[in-house]
């Protein structure tokens, strides 16, 4: 639940790889639009980390490719 006054922020990294394959980390996201939106390609590995910081994200999306 968020605080009165505040929005949530949706992050996302994605690299596109060979083969129409990409990788995507993401923090927690509850919109449903979002979220189908990442999971509709059938050749995507996504990661959800919940609280991180954008710069978490970068550095766990760089050091998985």
């Amino acid at each position: 639940m968020q605080a009165p006054g505040r929005s949530l922020v949706f992050c996302a990294i994605e690299s596109a790889l060979e083969q129409e394959w990409s990788v995507s980390f993401r923090d927690n996201s509850s919109n449903q639009a979002i979220l189908y939106a990442f999971l509709r390609r059938p050749r995507r590995i996504i990661f959800v980390k919940q609280g991180v910081a954008p710069k978490e994200l970068l550095r766990s999306h760089l050091k998985f490719r």
